[in-house]
């Protein structure tokens, strides 16, 4: 049996990040954790399958977040 994909959604704005939060796991039965700003939303992202954010999120740029960013493919 597969594991289920796991997504970190990274959304400061709050109607957003609930939309997706939910059509996710609904129609594609994601795992969907999500957080408003970088520096809670990388601490588990080494976890995730998928990274989704937007290009400015609030956050500061730590050694983990360059961590991430170096293995991530940015689409």
């Amino acid at each position: 049996m597969p594991r289920p994909q796991f997504i970190r959604l990274i959304e400061p704005d709050d109607d957003r990040r609930v939309v997706y939060a939910e059509f996710l796991p609904t129609f594609f039965g994601f795992t969907v954790l999500t957080a408003d700003a970088t520096d809670d939303g990388l601490t588990s992202a080494t976890d995730a399958d998928v990274i989704v954010t937007g290009i400015r999120v609030p956050g500061s740029r730590t050694p983990k977040f360059d961590e991430v960013y170096r293995r991530v493919m940015v689409l």
